[in-house]
């Protein structure tokens, strides 16, 4: 009886597709997505209460920006939603959801990012500065 060979390393396939840069560079992972939805979705929904909309906002506000400092992310758009949460009959509306969602979105697609940034560019109008 002959002694059985080691199995042979398979080499790499291909035609299998590598993920690409933007697949491998993602600022957060689904752990996080998931963690950061139920917090801003719970938030939201804290919020229907007017007496509690103003303390949830404030522990929201501060817990989120911290977060996506720490990671190295614009939250711009995040902060305006926020702050608008502020507002009594806003409120109602979930838009610390849509700013949670909104910055993991652009976070995650550096390309989106680039092309909004772009966009958003030339819709601003360029304010001249004064000259001494």
């Amino acid at each position: 009886m002959e002694p059985k060979k080691p199995p042979a390393i398979a080499k790499p396939r291909k035609d299998v597709e590598k993920p690409t840069d933007t697949e491998s560079e993602k600022k957060f992972t689904y752990a996080e997505i998931l963690f950061l939805m139920m917090f801003a979705i719970g938030a939201d929904i804290a919020n229907v209460f007017p007496i509690l909309n103003i303390f949830v906002t404030i522990v929201t506000l501060f817990v989120t920006q911290i977060y996506f400092k720490f990671k190295g992310v614009k939250s711009g758009f995040n902060l305006v939603m926020q702050l608008l949460e502020f507002i009594p009959f806003l409120s109602i509306i979930p838009m610390m959801t849509m700013g949670v969602l909104v910055t993991i979105i652009m976070a995650n697609n550096p390309r989106l990012d680039e092309k909004v940034q772009k966009a958003t560019s030339v819709a601003t109008p360029k304010v001249p500065t004064p000259t001494s």
